[in-house]
């Protein structure tokens, strides 16, 4: 493997021997699938959509070396504990790189976590182990009527009741969306090369404008975040992307711009985009429709349309882009030193033993982390597909190896038949959840900080040549501090190395 460390939110590459380590936008089980291409008529309802989901009780596990288990201290947990200051219904709950948002019924926010770019929206670069309300554009209030949460790398997202995002943190890609790549905060970090002007934030939300850099985007129907860039999904089916571009993630067809951002002075410009950008079609030709959910991980975003298809597109160096063979095109990334495969336009992920497509998905999951290396997909059947980095028995089909870069099974408990009666899934950092129909969440991949929720951190296999805690195949995450098993989950979240679930009250 070839990936070392991060400098600021970037990727250097080098030697490597491990790595550390979603949104999950979940479709009907059993939907009915299109025949043909969906007409002009086409609405987001038409196709796999996200249920209601059930309000629940908030409960953390893992790493909490920042505080993202919101547990008001900084110990690590290996099985599932409630956080004391949300102890009422929490309807939706995101879990990033160092942080986590969970959102109420009435549409309040809170976070907890890291905040060393802001990416807690209270005003403030302070931690907080505990969650505290995210405060409103320009710190008077607190964000209000908001439907859906995303927390990311170093940044957040929120999707208001009227359509319209907001976001704060690091803006150092322009993935803010304000149209700049300039404050108004600065925000200067211990792994900034060295610290200076170019540490841009903000610590408040702001608005995403509009495609023309004025106004407001609209009619937003979900939100996701990348490693280092943003996507929106309209209500129309296309996807709006801002933020970094060395890749060719904001799949414009391009991956030297459409603008140009250099934050450090020893590495050259790169491209990027601070306002949204529209997602090319297939062969760079229109515009890519249809979609239903829209995920993002490290350097590449991925894309579920309604008939059931996957698509993705930005880096292709981990095989995280699907595809039977490399992509033959090359994408130059100062933080490589090199040229690597990518694709600036969508690819369609190709079938299992590389014969036709992936077909019937219903809901797909990325980790927006640098670690976020694999990608997950639910088929309508209840069962689960995976592909990209392995290392860590991250996809779940019984080894560790390099990566896979064609979706493979998902294995039963103890390695038998296959994973079955799956309503959700979630891809973390270096490992992945699952939550099925009875209610129970079942966890597989890397294990160093507890984040399988098996009630230790030794087990139970060892992957990578540094002897990493793992599991090859799917283990039930125990009951709440340790008794039992887990049930009655209702949502189940992925971060790099944290884990949460709502369960129903």
């Amino acid at each position: 493997m070839v990936r070392t460390f991060i400098s600021g939110s970037r990727v250097i590459w080098g030697t490597r021997a491990k790595m550390a380590c979603a949104v999950v936008a979940v479709a009907s089980i059993g939907a009915a699938w299109p025949a043909t291409e969906a007409s002009a008529q086409w609405h987001p309802s038409s196709g796999p959509h996200q249920p209601p989901i059930q309000s629940g009780l908030a409960f953390t596990w893992g790493n909490n070396a920042t505080g993202e288990l919101g547990q008001g201290n900084n110990r690590d947990s290996s099985v599932p504990l409630a956080i004391p200051e949300l102890n009422w219904p929490i309807s939706a709950i995101s879990t990033g790189t160092d942080g986590s948002l969970a959102l109420t019924r009435r549409g309040r926010v809170w976070s907890w976590g890291g905040n060393d770019q802001g990416q807690l929206g209270t005003g403030n670069q302070q931690d907080h182990n505990a969650p505290v309300l995210v405060k409103a554009p320009g710190g008077r209030g607190y964000l209000s009527r908001i439907t859906a949460v995303s927390s990311t790398n170093v940044a957040s997202e929120a999707l208001n009741a009227d359509g319209n995002v907001f976001t704060w943190g690091d803006n150092i890609w322009g993935q803010l969306g304000t149209g700049t790549v300039d404050g108004p905060d600065h925000c200067p970090t211990s792994m900034s090369q060295p610290p200076g002007p170019s540490d841009v934030c903000s610590k408040l939300p702001v608005s995403v404008v509009g495609a023309s850099g004025q106004g407001t985007l609209s009619g937003v129907v979900a939100i996701a975040g990348s490693n280092d860039d943003d996507l929106a999904l309209r209500s129309d089916g296309t996807v709006w992307t801002w933020g970094i571009n060395d890749s060719g993630q904001l799949g414009i067809g391009t991956h030297s711009g459409p603008q140009e951002c250099k934050p450090y002075t020893h590495f050259a410009a790169v491209g990027c985009s601070a306002k949204p950008v529209e997602v090319a079609g297939p062969g760079g030709k229109g515009v890519l429709n249809h979609v239903v959910a829209a995920a993002g991980g490290a350097d590449f975003d991925v894309a579920l349309r309604a008939d059931g298809t996957v698509w993705t597109w930005g880096s292709d160096a981990f095989a995280d882009l699907g595809q039977a063979s490399p992509s033959p095109e090359r994408c130059f990334s100062p933080f490589a030193g090199d040229s690597l495969p990518c694709s600036t336009v969508p690819v369609q992920v190709t079938g299992p033993s590389g014969a036709g497509h992936l077909t019937h998905i219903t809901a797909i999951s990325a980790e927006p982390s640098a670690n976020g290396l694999h990608v997950m997909a639910l088929r309508s059947d209840g069962t689960v597909w995976s592909w990209g980095v392995d290392d860590l028995g991250q996809l779940g089909n019984g080894k560790s190896e390099e990566f896979d870069n064609l979706p493979s099974q998902v294995v039963g408990p103890n390695g038998q038949g296959h994973l079955q009666h799956v309503v959700s899934i979630a891809a973390g950092g270096g490992f992945s959840m699952a939550r099925l129909a009875d209610g129970s969440i079942w966890t597989w991949g890397e294990n160093s900080s507890g984040q399988l929720g098996i009630g230790n951190a030794t087990g139970p296999s060892v992957c990578t040549s540094e002897h990493t805690p793992c599991s090859l195949v799917p283990v039930q995450v125990k009951g709440a501090g340790g008794t039992g098993k887990f049930s009655g989950s209702v949502a189940i979240s992925a971060g790099q190395e944290h884990a949460a679930a709502l369960r129903a009250p």
